[in-house]
């Protein structure tokens, strides 16, 4: 792992922790939304190490703002902006297309040009590619928020991004209880909730947790999780399950990346993990550096590719939790290390062929 005069581990160890989360959360959510295993044993569990993941695609958002708000070069918008569509321009066309063939062949459909542009301008592809959006979005932005960060002051800014993750919480909250307020699943907008965690990523940057507060945070993050835990029971048994297209709904309030629960839970999780990275010694021995490091370098990838090795596993393969005779949690664990490990080398693979590698980060 090549390391430079600007290497941050705190950051290796953001996207480590992160790609991991968020390949648990599409691995256990089959299990967790499945009706016939509601309540049971196993199914408390799933649910809990679940609410407990929900912190992974936010932990991806502020460790951006983390990353290029706090970059004090100085770039004009054009650089910055033709710096990073270089990185994300291809795999936002790309994956999208792929994705809808894969769909087409999966489930026996034709192909028509107006699905096309409908699912594309509805995140309607594919459910892991909206966060190519909202990455898109705030890079749009992102020269207005480092201009305001860079010159409010430390109370200025924490008073906006607590007013702005006020308004993202309400939006939430109108969306699942109340079904009223702005409809923000579009391409063009769905990287709006999600602006007070890039402002969050710099402006906790630097934060360190003491000792006591370390722990205290502990105890807050697993109290959350729990809470998260029962949120989704409650809302699974007053709101029901809900049979749409042929698939049980995901659409769990107390999952939601912007939930009463998960914005505290994300937050708290980002500055665990920058203190963990700071006073840990053991991640940064060699091997558990190495493991990190070719984690967070391959992270993109793995998350572009992975739901189509879960999806391959499933119908293809049938590695269903139902198919095996083994503790469900041991079989949901397993299989999330081997969605994570065929991700990896095929990412590996892939980031070592000409154009190949382009769409793969």
């Amino acid at each position: 792992m090549h390391k430079t005069t600007n290497y941050l581990f705190s950051a290796d160890l953001l996207r480590a922790f992160a790609i991991i989360l968020v390949v648990i959360i599409h691995v256990f959510s089959e299990y967790v939304n499945s009706p016939g295993y509601f309540l049971s044993g196993s199914w408390w569990i799933a649910n809990f190490i679940n609410s407990m993941s929900r912190i992974a695609v936010p932990l991806f958002v502020m460790l951006s703002g983390m990353l290029i708000l706090h970059d004090k070069k100085a770039y004009t918008i054009r650089v910055f902006l033709k710096k990073r569509i270089s990185r994300i321009g291809l795999p936002l066309l790309i994956w999208p297309l792929l994705y809808f063939l894969w769909r087409l062949w999966l489930n026996h459909k034709e192909f028509t040009l107006e699905s096309v542009i409908n699912d594309y301008l509805s995140l309607g592809i594919y459910y892991h590619l909206y966060y190519l959006y909202i990455i898109a979005g705030l890079y749009l932005l992102t020269p207005l928020f480092k201009t305001f960060m860079n010159a409010a002051t430390k109370e200025t800014a924490r008073y906006v991004v607590i007013v702005i993750f006020i308004f993202s919480l309400s939006i939430s909250l109108m969306k699942f209880f109340a079904h009223i307020g702005p409809n923000f699943a579009t391409i063009f907008t769905v990287f709006l909730p999600y602006i007070p965690y890039y402002l969050a990523g710099d402006f906790l940057r630097d934060v360190r947790l003491s000792k006591r507060q370390a722990w205290l945070a502990s105890s807050a993050f697993i109290l959350l999780s729990a809470l998260t835990t029962l949120g989704t029971y409650w809302h699974m048994g007053s709101v029901g399950w809900g049979v749409g297209d042929g698939r049980y709904r995901f659409d769990r309030y107390f999952y939601d990346y912007l939930s009463i629960t998960v914005i505290p839970m994300a937050i708290l999780g980002y500055l665990l993990i920058q203190t963990l990275s700071d006073t840990t010694v053991i991640l940064k021995k060699k091997l558990p550096s190495l493991v990190i490091g070719q984690l967070a370098t391959t992270s993109f990838g793995i998350f572009l590719i992975h739901p189509f090795l879960l999806e391959f596993s499933n119908r293809i393969l049938k590695l269903d939790f139902s198919e095996f005779h083994i503790p469900v949690i041991l079989f949901l664990l397993l299989k999330t290390i081997l969605i994570i490990s065929t991700s990896y080398l095929i990412t590996t693979l892939c980031r070592r062929l000409p154009v190949v590698k382009i769409i793969f980060g």
